[in-house]
């Protein structure tokens, strides 16, 4: 069983590596608000993160306009459409 810690608390080097930061927003979704830079843009991290909390959607602007990544996240939250790009609410 992979410990899995809350990013929010952890150190730059745990919040940059792969395997750490996708254990933990599988399992809180809103853990991407802490992530590294390069991980809030990886669309497997962010696809991990609102399938298990779609509103994680706010923190991962690159991928608002993604209709996998919107449709996930609605899926999961109806309220996550409020992060949605203009164009997909349309």
């Amino acid at each position: 069983m992979t410990l899995v810690i809350d990013l929010k608390y952890a150190s730059l080097a745990e919040r940059e590596d792969f395997d750490t930061v996708l254990g933990e927003v599988a399992q809180k979704g809103s853990g991407l608000q802490w992530a590294g830079h390069s991980h809030k843009n990886n669309s497997g991290i962010v696809k991990a993160a609102v399938q298990n909390d779609g509103l994680a959607l706010q923190f991962a602007p690159h991928f608002q306009n993604d209709m996998s990544i919107v449709l996930a996240a609605v899926s999961q939250n109806g309220y996550a459409l409020k992060f949605a790009s203009e164009v997909l609410k349309m």
